[in-house]
C-alpha cells in the first residue's frame, strides 16, 4: 500500500515540474551556463535563460543521451552558425 501510495504522490508531483537541464559550459574562456526547459508534446527545447530565441531542436535522445541543435544566422545573413549541445542524461 506504501508503495501505490509514494507511486501516485511522486505522478502527481512529477506532473508540475517538466524536464529541465542546466548546463555550465566555456567559450572563448569564459564561463556561462544555458538552461533547457522541454516543450510539452514537441521535440523542442527551450532556452530559459534567453527564451526569445529560437528553440534547440532535439537531434538525437535515447535512455542516457539528448543531443540538441539551434542555428543562428542563414537567410542573407553574414553568417550561419549551428549550435549542439549533448547532455549525459
Amino acid at each position: 500500500m506504501k508503495n501505490i501510495l509514494a507511486l501516485i504522490l511522486a505522478l502527481f508531483v512529477g506532473s508540475f515540474y517538466g524536464e529541465t537541464y542546466s548546463c555550465p559550459y566555456s567559450l572563448d574562456g569564459t564561463a556561462d551556463l544555458v538552461k533547457f526547459d522541454r516543450i510539452e508534446g514537441e521535440n523542442l527545447f527551450r532556452d530559459l535563460i534567453f527564451p526569445n530565441d529560437a528553440p534547440w531542436e532535439i537531434h538525437y535522445e535515447d535512455e542516457k543521451t539528448l543531443a540538441l541543435i539551434t542555428s543562428i544566422g542563414g537567410e542573407g545573413k553574414e553568417f550561419y552558425d549551428l549550435w549542439t549541445f549533448i547532455i549525459n542524461k
